[in-house]
C-alpha cells in the first residue's frame, strides 16, 4: 500500500477537504499540511514497528574475525532476534552499539532481526508494513499524531484508543475453534 492511500484515509477521518483534493491530484506539490501529514505518518509507522508489530528481515553474512558490523545489514537493525550457523544451530553472540560479536571461528551465519522502517519523503512511496497492517490501522495512528500536533488532545485520545484497539486486533493469534471431544468413562 502507498503512503498516499493512508493519508487519503486520514483526510477523510478528519474532514480535511483541501488536503483530500491535493492527494487526489498527483500533480499538486506538497503543501505544508501534506508535509505535516507525511511527518505524522513516519511517526505512526515507526511507533508501530518499534513498539507493537516489528518488521523482520533475514540475511546471510560471513563475519570477519568474529565481528559482524551493523553497516553490512541492508536495513537498520533495531533488535537481533536470532543468529544461526549453516546447520541451523543457534550461535552465541554479544550485541554492541556498532557490531555483533561472534566466536572467532564462526563461518556463514543467518541473522534474523527487527528493523526500523525507512523514513518516507514522498506520498508515492510504499509502506514498509504489509499483510496484517491495513491502511485503516495506519490512518488511525497518523490521525492521532496529527491531532496531537495541533493541540486537539481529546480528539487525539479517541483516535489513539481506536489505533491501539486495531493494533491489538491485528496482533492477535487467530486459531481454529474446536469443540473438545466427549469422553465417556
Amino acid at each position: 500500500m502507498k503512503v498516499r492511500e493512508v493519508l487519503y484515509d486520514v483526510t477523510i477521518y478528519l474532514g480535511m477537504k483541501d488536503s483530500m483534493k491535493d492527494l487526489e491530484d498527483e500533480s499538486v506539490y506538497m503543501t505544508d499540511e501534506l508535509k505535516l501529514l507525511l511527518r505524522c505518518f513516519n511517526l505512526a509507522e515507526n511507533e508501530l514497528a518499534l513498539d507493537y508489530i516489528p518488521l523482520k528481515a533475514r540475511e546471510r553474512f560471513v563475519p570477519q574475525d568474529g565481528v559482524l558490523e551493523y553497516t553490512r545489514f541492508s536495513k537498520p537493525p533495531v533488535d537481533v532476534l536470532s543468529v544461526r550457523d549453516g546447520r541451523g544451530k543457534e550461535v552465541r553472540t554479544e550485541c554492541f552499539p556498532a557490531h555483533l560479536l561472534l566466536p572467532a571461528d564462526t563461518g556463514e551465519v543467518e541473522v534474523t532481526y527487527a528493523y526500523a522502517p525507512a523514513e518516507k519523503t514522498d506520498v508515492e512511496q510504499e509502506c514498509d508494513h504489509t499483510g496484517k497492517i491495513s491502511a485503516r490501522l495506519l490512518a488511525l495512528g497518523v490521525a492521532a499524531e496529527f491531532l496531537i500536533s495541533g493541540g486537539r488532545y481529546s480528539e487525539a485520545a479517541e483516535f489513539r484508543k481506536k489505533f491501539l484497539d486495531a493494533v491489538r486486533a491485528a496482533n492477535v493469534l487467530r486459531r481454529k475453534l474446536a469443540t473438545p471431544s466427549r469422553r465417556w468413562v
